[in-house]
Order: structure tokens, then sequence, then C-alpha cells
């Protein structure tokens, strides 16, 4: 086989141990999100040592583990690598599979066009009929509907397809746990797909999740902040890429279920692994502190505000009546 034929069997022994058996057993028990980051390190370790081959087939199983945990937009971005590699390799076996996989993979994200078209539609159009590839209804004008304001649709989306998709579909974007500059990226893209699509900005709104943790002790909010750190998708290379090198990000995916672990355990250390990557991921990713870090907080959501971030969601773990008062009497005020 192509894995029997790499260079170097070491190699083969690591990629196998770090990755592929992993990534099987929780495929296996359909925790696709565990799987993918098992994936990946094969992927990445193959494609770092010279083995294309293996990188082939682990970057198959990565964005096949993606597609199936239903991230359909990362699925579709590692499927077009997938299959440039298999068509530059010849491999026909496997650039058949990539293809199928990566036509899923589009067509979940038409999906998730139509689904927000529908919903749109029928918000605001009555009677309201639509004829999509997917979805259909006729003449749907419900008698209990307001005449009042309507909502407001925004589409989850942090990845280009999406939000290209999402750009002039919905009526704002949903991003989740980004920096400034990658908001600023993102909205700049935005910008050009609606002045592509002959669309004003006025009106289009964007938001960004971001994980609170400003608590009346300082030291309780960091240990709560590390020890939920996990959940700030850390498998995310274009994120984590901002603010720690590549040796670094890997640390962070081979503990990846130890991360994790940490919230049920109630704990905010990962064995082998330095607190000081820890408390860099809790500093760049969240708002963290006590009321003397306050200013500070304030200051790096002005930031957002400043490069075009219209709104923020923040979810709270603890201290939610302290939580709530302090954004009302403090934080919002200073946002107006």
């Amino acid at each position: 086989s192509r894995r029997q034929r790499a260079a170097d069997p070491a190699v083969r022994e690591r990629i196998g141990d770090q990755g592929d058996q992993g990534g099987l057993v929780a495929r296996r028990a359909k925790d696709f999100e565990k799987a993918a980051i098992h994936f990946r390190t094969s992927n990445e370790i193959a494609g770092n040592t010279g083995q294309p081959a293996i990188a082939l087939d682990s970057g198959l199983n990565y964005g096949e583990a993606l597609l199936l945990g239903g991230k359909h937009q990362e699925a579709a971005d590692i499927l077009v690598k997938v299959t440039t590699i298999a068509q530059a390799l010849r491999n026909p076996q496997r650039l058949r599979t990539a293809s199928s996989l990566l036509t899923q993979a589009c067509g979940a994200l038409k999906k998730n066009k139509e689904a927000l078209e529908l919903i749109r539609g029928a918000m605001n159009d009555r009677p309201f009929t639509y004829e999509g590839s997917l979805f259909r209804i006729k003449d749907y004008d419900p008698p209990c509907v307001s005449e009042g304001p309507k909502p407001f649709l925004f589409a989850g989306a942090n990845k280009p397809q999406m939000l290209k998709m999402a750009s002039t579909t919905a009526d704002g974007i949903f991003m989740s746990d980004l920096t400034p500059k990658l908001c600023t990226e993102r909205i700049a893209q935005v910008r050009e797909y609606r002045e592509a699509a002959g669309l004003s900005m006025d009106g289009f709104r964007f938001n960004n999740f971001l994980a609170w943790y400003v608590y009346p002790d300082a030291a309780e909010a960091r240990f709560q902040a590390r020890r939920w750190i996990g959940f700030r998708a850390l498998f995310r290379d274009y994120m984590m890429l901002e603010f720690m090198n590549q040796d670094e990000f890997q640390q962070i995916l081979d503990h990846m279920d130890e991360i994790y672990a940490m919230a049920p355990k109630n704990v905010d250390r990962v064995e082998g692994l330095d607190d000081e990557l820890l408390d860099r991921c809790v500093d760049e990713l969240t708002l963290t502190g006590g009321e003397d870090d306050l200013d500070r907080i304030i200051e790096e959501l002005l930031e957002f505000k400043r490069v075009g971030i219209t709104e923020v969601s923040l979810t709270l773990e603890s201290h939610f009546e302290y939580a709530i008062k302090l954004i009302g009497d403090r934080v919002i005020p200073a946002l107006r």
C-alpha cells in the first residue's frame, strides 16, 4: 500500500500513534470533532515529513470527519485542497473519493443557503412561495404573524465559503472568538461580496461571540477561563496561529483530549503542557480578569467596535447577576 511505501518507519509509527489510530477510534465512537483533531495531526506530520501519500489519506479522513461532524464549510475547504493533491499524485481512486465528499460538503452548504432564503422570505413576504432545489413552500401566509418589525437574521460564518454565501443571504454575520485582526479581514471580505452583488452595507451587522470571565476575584476568573478554554475552538489554525507558532499549536493539538477534560474535572492545568500556552489562549480568546481589569477589557471591546463589529454576544459561566450588573452599569455605557 501507499502507507507501506512511506520512506521512514519511525514517521509511520508516529503518525499512527498520534493521529490515525486515535482518529479511527473516535470516528467509530461517533466523536467526529475528536476524530478530526487526530486526523489533522496525522496530516500535518505526514506533510511536514515529506510523506504525500499518507498526507493525502489523512487529509481525506480529516475532511470526512469534519463533514460527519456538521462542519460543512471547513470540510469543503479541506477537501478542495485534498482533490488538488490527489490530482498532483495522479491517484484517481482518492480523487473520486475526495470529489464525492466535496460534493456532499457543498450540498450541505447549499442547504444552509436555501434555509436562510426560506426563513428570510417567510418572515418578510406574504404570501410566500419558495422553489429551491432542496426546499419548497407555496403560498405561506400564517394569520398569527405580527405586522411589527421583522426579526433580524444572522448567519454563523467564520470562513470564506460561508461568508460569501451569508453576505448576500442574511442580514448580518455572526462570528465567534475572532481577534480584531481576523474580524477586520472578514468584514472586508463581506463588503467585497456585497458590493459585487450590488448590495448596500446599510443596516448590515457583524456580531462576535466572546467568552466573559470578569469576576470579583481575578484568580477565580483566570481559573475558570483556563478550565473552559478548550471550548474556544482551539483546533482552528487560522485563529491560533495569530498568536502562537506552529510548534506551539501542535502542542495544543496533541493535548486536546486533556484540554477538553479540564472542564468536567474542574482543573485548569494539563500535564505536559506549558501553563503559559493556556494563559496565552485565555488572554487572546477571552475577556478575563477582575473588576480592576475592566478598563482594559472595555478597551478591547472598543477595538472590536473600531474595526466594524456592531455588537458582541457574551457567554457567562458563573457570577451571572454580578456580570449582568457590571455590563449594564459600566460596559454598555462605555460602548455607546
